[in-house]
């Protein structure tokens, strides 16, 4: 009976071989990156000329939070407005603190 032979394999180490793996994924990549910074640019500027121009910006949760101001009174209205805001820190004491 013969002995089976062994099987070809194609080394993982050839340079032809990493690079047909390696490069589209480089480069899909890049083109990836290249797209979302160009359409954040777009938007930022495209947002700045409507704002500049009506007043308003394109993005409706932008209006929202311009327009909620926080009631008066309150530690976020304080903040804002830069009112001094009294904090009262509580303690437990134990073997040492019997006061």
């Amino acid at each position: 009976m013969q002995r089976a032979r062994p099987r070809a394999r194609r080394s993982r180490y050839h340079v032809s071989y990493r690079l047909t793996r390696s490069v589209p994924a480089v480069v899909g990549a890049l083109v990836l990156l290249v797209v979302i910074v160009t359409a954040t640019l777009t938007y930022k500027r495209l947002d700045d000329f409507v704002s500049a121009t009506t007043g308003r910006h394109i993005n409706p949760i932008g209006e929202v939070v311009q327009a909620v101001e926080p009631s008066p009174g309150t530690i976020a209205y304080k903040l804002k407005h830069g009112q001094q805001v009294n904090i009262l820190l509580l303690g437990r004491g134990g073997e040492e603190n019997d006061a």
